[in-house]
């Protein structure tokens, strides 16, 4: 699994915890912040890598 699917899937779970549901446009706005959040972590904060 890539590092992409595995926030995606990550994405996917946190949406269906939180709402009880997933549609796309959350699942996608959750996984950008997840995207996001690990980019400033590991540095980048001036480039998205995902």
């Amino acid at each position: 699994m890539t590092e992409t699917e595995r926030l995606l899937a990550e994405a996917r779970e946190i949406c269906l915890r939180v709402h009880g549901t997933a549609p796309d446009e959350l699942v996608l706005a959750v996984f950008h912040r997840l995207c996001t959040e690990q980019d400033l972590a590991q540095g980048y904060a001036g480039e998205a890598l995902h």
